[in-house]
């Protein structure tokens, strides 16, 4: 089982791909955030595409919420954290 963007499985149903649909919530959603943010990580490595780059800002975004945090928030503690030790 993983995780897959939200308009796949409609994508599936129209080209007749037989699956199985799970709604996952609460720590079994962010575990599996988690290991698509490895995933697509992983995928950026090995490419280098802006695309893979891309899902990774996504499921960054996706974890934040999952957290009930805002992204306006991390965002302010990276400012600090860059203000504090420097940037990459």
């Amino acid at each position: 089982m993983k995780l897959v963007h939200d308009k796949i499985p409609e994508m599936f149903k129209e080209l007749g791909i037989d699956f199985t649909l799970k709604i996952v919530t609460g720590e079994e959603k962010l575990k599996f955030l988690i290991d698509k943010l490895k995933e697509k990580v992983k995928e950026f490595e090995e490419s280098r595409n802006l695309e893979e780059l891309a899902d990774i800002l996504e499921v960054v975004e996706c974890i934040v919420k999952e957290m009930n945090y805002t992204l306006d928030y991390v965002l302010e503690l990276k400012k600090l954290k860059r203000s504090i030790k420097g940037g990459f």
